[in-house]
């Protein structure tokens, strides 16, 4: 009997070892990503049109990512698009829990929300990089991954280490800055010939 119940408690522990790490990400009504529409005033992201929504993690101290093709940030397998539900556009469709085999239960871990419109990809991120039309970055959200019996803390919400909700800004079609950059020059050269 003894030897039974070693060898179910070595078990025990060489599998939770190996557990992955949860983090809850749905977001709710109160924490909708929107888009920037017209005057100042932004609205809910738009439930016609597919955004697609990805969580990415890094190891606690990672500064914010510099650029959209940080390596620092690795996106979890999980993805969602936003949601034509009563709750209103902006919502995650049913992400549920997202796992992360690299961060084990108990580990703190940042991570941050994007969401994204593309015409050369949906929810994988390299594959979407090259064609982003609309990006929106979260703030950064530290904590701890759940999992067995730790509880699953949700990234949302207004707690410490949670994240609320961002807004998706169009990204300027190479045309628009190129016309935009003729038009600060010819403003340029008319007030240096005055």
């Amino acid at each position: 009997m003894k030897k039974l119940l070693t060898l179910t408690l070595l078990l025990g522990v060489t599998v939770a070892s190996y557990g992955q790490g949860q983090l809850n990400w749905a977001n709710t009504a109160s924490t909708l990503i929107t888009l920037q529409g017209v005057g100042s005033l932004p609205v809910r992201v738009d439930a016609g049109t597919t955004y697609n929504f990805g969580l990415f993690l890094a190891p606690v101290g990672t500064a914010a990512p510099a650029s959209l093709n940080d390596a620092n940030w690795q996106q979890v397998t999980a993805y969602a698009l936003n949601s034509t539900a009563a709750a209103g556009a902006g919502r995650m469709l049913n992400p549920g829990v997202a796992s992360s085999a690299t961060y084990t239960p108990g580990t703190s871990v940042q991570f941050i929300v994007r969401a994204w419109q593309s015409a050369t990809g949906g929810g994988d991120w390299s594959a979407a990089l090259p064609g982003i039309t609309a990006i929106g970055t979260s703030s950064l959200g530290t904590l701890i991954m759940g999992g067995g019996a730790f509880p699953v803390p949700g990234a949302f919400g207004v707690a410490g280490g949670q994240i609320g909700g961002f807004t998706v800004v169009p990204v300027p079609e190479p045309s628009s800055m190129a016309l935009a950059g003729i038009g600060a020059a010819s403003l340029l050269l008319l007030r240096r010939r005055k």
